[in-house]
């Protein structure tokens, strides 16, 4: 069982049992040792004997005490003292140092500011400096170039506007619709159809329908079909399979509609003009 040494201040006293301890009015700091530390604490530091801070219980048989066997010896009180006083200063220098560290670094940063501050400074009169008149020949010259820049960017947009025209009032010429060499039947009838769209502008035609016109050996229409293309790329073909007819020597093809939004092309359309009948926004 762990044997307590007590000190009351004066002297030194044990050692007692756990139960004896109980019987002692012992306070937070009261100087406590037991087998095992190194030097003295106090019993708000032993976690065992906080408990009997604020316990009261009735004192063991005297005769336990008579029993009890001082297999150790506590360190001299007085280191208890000192190392107290060491933790109290260690305590204090660690202050100490962290002040001058945060006083050090507030001076960094503060000479820091101080040194771009005065560099913006001086970069402003270096500048100020340098800055020289224009001379009228020069701002002439400054504003034929603006003039120049701006002509040329309108010649641009009406190059494109003219470009884009003749797509859409062309457009037969330049979206071409085609077919496979498709097999058909003495007797009447079309089959492995494959329609051919190419795209032969600048931009995508985002949806084109095509009719597909089944024609009897008459010369009349036994049936149409429809079928869609969708997101062609520019200068690109695509082709899709038509479906078969059972009879029918021939197909032509028919735009059905067309539609980019690139090329502001639209057919058919209601909301061009007389020179530019298929423009849409």
């Amino acid at each position: 069982m762990r044997q307590f040494f007590v000190h009351n201040g004066q002297n030194e006293e044990g050692p007692f049992d756990f139960e004896h301890l109980q019987t002692i009015q012992l306070k937070k700091d009261t100087p406590i040792w037991y087998e095992g530390l190194d030097n003295w604490t106090t019993v708000d530091k032993v976690e065992e004997l906080k408990p009997l801070l604020n316990s009261h219980t009735y004192p063991p048989k005297f005769e336990s005490l008579n029993q009890q066997k001082r297999d150790s010896t506590p360190p001299i009180f007085e280191n208890f003292q000192k190392q107290s006083s060491n933790e109290k200063k260690k305590s204090k220098n660690i202050l100490i140092g962290g002040a001058l560290v945060v006083g050090l670094i507030i001076m960094f940063f503060y000479f820091n500011s101080f040194q771009s501050s005065n560099s913006i400074s001086n970069d402003s009169v270096r500048a100020d400096s340098a800055y020289v008149e224009p001379t009228d020949s020069q701002l002439q010259n400054s504003n034929v170039d603006v003039i120049s820049e701006a002509n040329t960017a309108q010649s641009e947009i009406s190059a494109l506007t003219e470009k884009n025209m003749t797509y859409r009032n062309n457009f037969e010429k330049f979206l071409t619709v085609t077919s496979n060499q498709y097999q058909t039947r003495e007797i009447g009838g079309i089959f492995n159809l494959e329609v051919i769209f190419a795209n032969n502008t600048d931009y995508v035609i985002d949806v084109a329908e095509i009719q597909v016109g089944y024609i009897k050996e008459n010369g009349q229409y036994y049936k149409t079909e429809i079928v869609q293309f969708t997101n062609v790329q520019p200068n690109t073909s695509e082709s899709i399979q038509a479906p078969d007819s059972e009879r029918g020597k021939s197909v032509d093809f028919t735009y059905n509609s067309l539609y980019s939004k690139k090329m502001h092309f639209c057919y058919p359309s209601d909301s061009g003009n007389s020179a530019d009948q298929y423009f849409c926004k």
